[in-house]
């Protein structure tokens, strides 16, 4: 038998559980303003990367492969807030690597994506700055 307490008390945590859900739902989709695909933002991102390589005078193509692919993705599904993103959301992005491996080209034109496709402003710093 249900008493009139405990019929409140299930009332009450179905209202917070869907006040909860609807905070999340409007998160997800706050931070991201325009809808891209995956496909879509490789294009984007190997065109602009070439443009910053020709800026620098490096005479080759970026290329997507297997050493930077899986980043890629998870670049990806960090800019659209996916949940299936192995990275906090919530946080920053910092990479490391080896001097010429290309982690300042791939920041600078996910950075430029960010900026045109988020409602968030992203700044870069290099480790001299720090």
């Amino acid at each position: 038998m249900e008493t009139a307490g405990s019929k409140f008390s299930t009332e009450f945590r179905q209202i917070i559980a869907d006040q909860q859900q609807a905070n999340l739902e409007r998160l997800l989709t706050y931070k991201n303003y325009m809808p891209i695909t995956y496909e879509e933002f490789k294009m984007l991102l190997t065109n602009i990367s070439e443009r910053i390589l020709l800026r620098r005078s490096v005479k080759r193509q970026f290329e997507i492969d297997k050493n930077n692919g899986p980043v890629i993705k998870q670049l990806y599904l960090y800019l659209t807030n996916n949940p299936q993103c192995e990275w906090n959301l919530n946080a920053g992005i910092n990479f490391g690597g080896n001097v010429g491996c290309g982690k300042s080209v791939l920041m600078m034109a996910f950075i430029e994506i960010s900026n045109q496709y988020t409602r968030r402003l992203t700044t870069s710093l290099h480790s001299k700055q720090l």
